[in-house]
């Protein structure tokens, strides 16, 4: 499951769509799938600081998700997003773009 932006409004300006079926779905999903992974693209100014990895990290805990895969073009916010993650008990796999 994909998740554009944890903050409704910010998903609204980034999407033109509201975020809360898309949460209500991964709620779903991840009752019925254990294993499902959120997947969550870094984006530069828009979604990589350390108020959004825990804004994510929230939300992904809140919606029963147990792993993630984190995708980004700017490797620094990764770490940050490694450890709060890792906090609430979230596994993240991490692909680097180059």
């Amino acid at each position: 499951v994909s998740i554009k932006h944890y903050d409704d409004r910010k998903h609204v300006q980034m999407t033109g769509v509201s975020n809360v079926a898309i949460i209500e779905n991964i709620k779903y999903a991840a009752q019925i799938i254990p294993d499902i992974k959120a997947f969550i693209m870094i984006n530069k100014g828009k979604n990589d600081s350390l108020c959004d990895a825990r804004g994510y990290a929230d939300l992904l805990k809140e919606c029963g998700i147990k792993k993630l895969i984190l995708k980004t073009y700017d490797c620094k916010s990764l770490t940050y997003y490694a450890e709060v993650f890792a906090m609430k008990g979230i596994e993240v796999e991490v692909v680097s773009v180059t």
